[in-house]
């Protein structure tokens, strides 16, 4: 909302005052995405309820936390993710929670999100569907037939149970370039929101899968801007001038120039105002950045945030030492620039 946006932009980011936590609940997943591999990560063990409790509770830095991005793998296997999630919104209360899912249990939505709905109020729940295109385009992309359709009954499912936030959100490959237009207006028609699409990136996160920016060819970029301009002119007819519509305009936009060119154009503060825990507590500065902090089981969560070690990783990133763009780490630090915030407004009014 706006005020939480002001607030983001005349704040100076600082570790004393975490904004977002992103945690994979688990690395186990259905799905054989050909854009991620991690599916093909071995087996871990998985904090339980208490140990996220020991490990979460009581923390200064984490008061100001606005959003717990639940994630995998897959969430829903975790058969007490209602507990985590009660956990969280009642731990942070101003937080919101995320959970990206990709919807392929029909049965484990039905039954997990009767109890999400009821653990949380469902303003405060936000459920981000992988959606990649098509159901042929998707089921390849995906690697299971049926997860298509199996994704959409789960939209319709949380629907019914009450849940009120629901998005659909699109990993860009090649083959799937020219499928945007199509998943918006599939969001429009499912009454969901059409939240954002990014494009595939390497990182430890998503085990290391070989992708780069040479594998978009010229044609495959204007493809995927001609779709990222169409849904802007859509969402201009649909919802009118927007400072959202001008946000969402400006991060796909530059998304596509990011794969151009591989500039970082605003400062990063992952590791300062975010960090990622994985399913064994390791503590990252976030999902693509391969510094690893400290391990929250084995030393205090606490201690390992205020380290000499993760001062360091915070001074290799704000020299710009590295680059990236997802929607889970450069979009907050986006919102942080006034620069790249006056770019958004006076965006909004060439709309």
């Amino acid at each position: 909302g706006l005020v939480e946006s002001v607030g983001l932009l005349l704040s100076r980011p600082s570790p004393k005052r975490v904004v977002r936590v992103q945690f994979a609940v688990t690395w186990r997943c259905q799905l054989r995405c050909a854009m991620c591999r991690i599916w093909e990560k071995p087996k871990t063990r998985e904090l339980s309820i208490d140990e996220i409790e020991r490990i979460f509770s009581a923390r200064d830095f984490l008061k100001s936390l606005l959003l717990v991005d639940i994630t995998g793998g897959e969430p829903f296997l975790r058969s007490d993710l209602a507990e985590i999630v009660r956990y969280f919104a009642v731990e942070f209360p101003k937080a919101d929670i995320l959970i990206t899912t990709n919807a392929y249990s029909v049965e484990l939505t039905e039954r997990l999100g009767a109890k999400i709905v009821r653990a949380c109020s469902p303003e405060r729940v936000e459920f981000s569907i992988s959606i990649d295109g098509s159901e042929s385009v998707h089921d390849e992309l995906r690697g299971r037939a049926g997860s298509f359709r199996n994704a959409l009954e789960s939209v319709r499912i949380l629907k019914r149970l009450g849940a009120t936030r629901i998005t659909f959100s699109t990993t860009l490959v090649p083959s799937n370039a020219d499928q945007l237009l199509y998943i918006y207006r599939l969001a429009a028609d499912e009454g969901v929101r059409f939240a954002t699409a990014r494009f595939a990136q390497s990182s430890f996160y998503y085990g290391q899968p070989e992708l780069s920016e040479s594998d978009w060819s010229d044609d495959d970029l204007k493809r995927a801007e001609d779709g990222i301009e169409r849904i802007i002119a859509e969402r201009r007819r649909r919802e009118g001038r927007s400072l959202r519509l001008a946000r969402d305009a400006y991060f796909m936009r530059r998304a596509v120039q990011f794969q151009r060119d591989r500039v970082r154009r605003w400062k990063c503060y992952s590791g300062t105002h975010s960090f990622f825990i994985d399913p064994e507590a390791n503590i990252y500065p976030c999902v693509m950045l391969p510094k690893l902090l400290g391990n929250a089981l084995t030393d205090d969560l606490g201690s390992i945030w205020f380290s000499r070690t993760a001062d360091d990783v915070r001074r290799f990133i704000a020299g710009g030492k590295c680059a990236c763009y997802t929607e889970c780490e450069a979009f907050l630090s986006m919102r942080r620039s006034a620069r790249e915030v006056c770019r958004i407004t006076l965006g909004a009014l060439k709309l």
